[in-house]
């Protein structure tokens, strides 16, 4: 089994719909060991006790671990133990500000002839 330690968000965010889903996934593939560390609660539905249960593993954690953290940019100093860490960082956005396409038209009109 390959340990990591997971820290991610499974809210119904960008981050924690990613998060979730790739828990779920890893876990699927059998051969990993994975220790849950969640930004925030466990939110209900039919996941909820086996993401229980991976958190539940952070009593018997690896430091030695590979940590992978998905989260903000601004807030990836954080880590769980002293293994190989991965950050996952992206960038979310629900619609961009008026401003910003703007910008972005006049930039393109200006090399397009």
């Amino acid at each position: 089994m390959i340990p990591i330690n997971l820290m991610t968000s499974l809210s119904n965010t960008g981050y924690g719909v990613v998060g979730k889903n790739l828990t779920l996934e890893l876990f699927k593939t059998g051969g990993i060991d994975i220790t849950l560390w969640p930004y925030g609660s466990i939110p209900e539905g039919p996941d909820k006790r086996l993401l229980e249960a991976l958190v539940y593993q952070q009593n018997m954690v690896d430091p030695k671990a590979t940590c992978i953290n998905i989260w903000h940019q601004f807030d990836l100093a954080k880590r769980i133990g002293n293994g190989p860490y991965y950050a996952w960082p992206f960038f979310e956005l629900d619609r961009f500000q008026v401003s910003a396409r703007t910008d972005r038209r006049r930039s393109l009109a200006g090399r397009i002839q």
